[in-house]
Order: structure tokens, then sequence, then C-alpha cells
């Protein structure tokens, strides 16, 4: 079977920034694939791409597969955040804490409070602050 789909304009290399121009449409055999490969429209191509990096190298006309992507996450481990902690009936307290790990928006992440040591797990809302749901 043969699909459009999104092709390497010339080699890329791995950890590379790729950019919408850096692809173009091109027929692919897909029978071979293991996955899928990228049939986003141009515009949603250039928002996938935007803050990610390659996790493998692409020959050139090589179909772009969403494996080889990887997303650069929001906030690096170490980083300090304020950890806000809310209960069901609306009540919030706030502590300063370090993220334990590498985190991206909306996913779950964990803070090593900074007074206590304690560890806690959370979401991480913006790049600076963890919400932990009691």
């Amino acid at each position: 079977w043969f699909r459009p789909a999104w092709v390497a304009v010339r080699p890329l290399g791995f950890n590379e920034q790729p950019s919408a121009a850096l692809f173009t449409r091109g027929r692919v055999e897909t029978t071979g694939l293991r996955e899928e490969p990228v049939l986003a429209s141009e515009a949603e191509l250039k928002s996938m791409l935007e803050g990610a990096r390659l996790r493998r190298s692409l020959a050139a006309n090589a179909p772009l597969l969403p494996s080889a992507l990887e997303r650069r996450p929001d906030a690096q481990g170490g980083a300090p955040m304020r950890v806000v902690f809310v209960s069901e009936s609306g009540v919030r307290v706030t502590a300063d804490g370090l993220l334990v790990g590498p985190g991206s928006i909306g996913s779950e992440v964990k803070a090593r409070l900074k007074s206590s040591k304690k560890l806690v797990t959370g979401k991480l809302v913006s790049q600076g602050m963890v919400e932990v749901s009691l």
C-alpha cells in the first residue's frame, strides 16, 4: 500500500530539532512500516514539530513516524517549583519544592518539598507549578 505522507528532504540527525521546512509530501509504501506515518496537514505538522526533537536519525526520503519524535519537557528535573495542595473543598496550601525528573505540562510528576524533603506526586500545570489533589 502506498500513501501520501511527510518525508525528510535531507538526512536528519539524532536529537535534531525538526521544522516543517525539512519535510515534504511524498508517496510512501506503508506495508513494511511498524506504524502509520504522519499524515497530518501542514498546519498540524508545524504544531507537532514545535518543541520536538528527533529520537533517531532519518534518511533522506524516509517517512516521518510518530515514534521518531519526542517532545522536549516543559520543565527539567531539579527546577524550583511551587507545589500547590488543593482539597476537594477548594482549600489551597502552597509550599516550595524541586521537580524530580523532567516533565511536560499536563503530565504527572514528582516533586520534593524543600522544608520536609517529602516526595509528592501531582500534575505539572505550568513550568513552575505542581498541583497536588488531596
